[in-house]
């Protein structure tokens, strides 16, 4: 399939249909007719644990996922379509950093796997197109494509204004692609198996899939937990904020893929860019200190390989 015609590339796509916004998959479907908390990842009932009731935060025994229910926390969702103030004030940080480092892995990853010819990319929940830019600039062979809620137009990419879930996309356009990409996307969808699937119907045989997440056996997730046993709890309200819906494990990730019919090839748990910290407002001294704690949480986890993210690279079959 070729690309769109001349003069619209780099152009935002806006998509005029009546489901476009938000996903219409709910979370009602993760729930068993008894009401009982089904895990989206691997189906389990019987194993499903809540870990605390007031957040809706669950565990999956069978393959160690952990999720939020917002229902069972009394909380609702209203879609992660976001305004620039999310770029500009809330993550100012983490935006104003990019994880070049991340964009180098991904983009060595497709080339080392499909070849030194031209090929499409997707990355959905492109958000600024950071990493699409990087792409663009590093490799001018790549067919270039973005879809978000709120996406930036960006010159000579064709970004898509719309919800992949919401099957917003034009049929024809989600066709065909070489890698598909969702870097810290997945853990903020109430259905994540259902994306996965959609994300397939997107890739040729032989395609790749790119997800970055959270790794909730990370050093900062098991920290954060012990202190909270302690009673020092705002790390891990920080982390286990319904803000994010998903924390996976390198297993529930892997299980999440295989049960989509992906074959994982890569798995690797890594940190992000210090410079990223979002550091909570305070004095001088207090800010050094989080930061320094942070350092320290970042040098030993990267030298033991568990890091507070993970990426893996799934391959569809031929």
């Amino acid at each position: 399939m070729g690309r769109e015609r001349p003069g619209t590339a780099g152009q935002e796509r806006q998509i005029t249909d009546p489901g476009a916004g938000t996903s219409q998959i709910g979370e009602a479907s993760a729930f068993a007719g008894t009401g009982t908390p089904v895990c989206v990842v691997c189906g389990a009932v019987e194993g499903v644990r809540v870990l605390d009731p007031e957040q809706g935060l669950f565990r999956c025994a069978e393959c160690t996922h952990v999720f939020t229910l917002l229902a069972a926390a009394g909380q609702r969702s209203d879609g992660e379509g976001y305004e620039d103030e999310y770029y500009d004030a809330e993550h100012a940080n983490w935006f104003a950093h990019p994880n070049v480092a991340l964009f180098r892995l991904a983009h060595s990853q497709i080339r080392e796997r499909l070849g030194n010819g031209p090929l499409r990319v997707l990355d959905v929940g492109c958000g600024r197109g950071d990493f699409l830019q990087y792409l663009q600039r590093n490799d001018p062979k790549l067919e270039l494509w973005g879809v978000d809620l709120n996406p930036r137009p960006l010159p000579g990419i064709d970004i898509v204004c719309g919800d992949v879930m919401g099957h917003v996309m034009d049929e024809e356009l989600l066709r065909g692609f070489d890698a598909i990409t969702g870097l810290a996307l997945i853990e903020h969808l109430e259905r994540p198996d259902l994306f996965v699937r959609r994300v397939m119907e997107g890739l040729r045989p032989g395609g790749l899939v790119i997800m970055m997440t959270v790794n909730n056996d990370g050093l900062f997730y098991r920290v954060a937990r012990t202190l909270n046993g302690l009673g020092q709890s705002a790390a891990y309200r920080r982390l286990y904020s319904p803000h994010h819906l998903h924390h996976f494990t390198n297993q529930s990730l892997r299980r999440l893929m295989r049960s989509s019919g992906l074959e994982a090839v890569f798995q690797e748990n890594h940190n992000y860019p210090l410079r990223a910290v979002d550091v909570p407002e305070g004095s001088p001294a207090l800010r050094a200190a989080y930061t320094t704690v942070v350092w320290g949480l970042f040098s030993t986890s990267t030298l033991f390989r568990n890091g507070i993210l993970q990426t893996i690279v799934c391959r569809k079959s031929p």
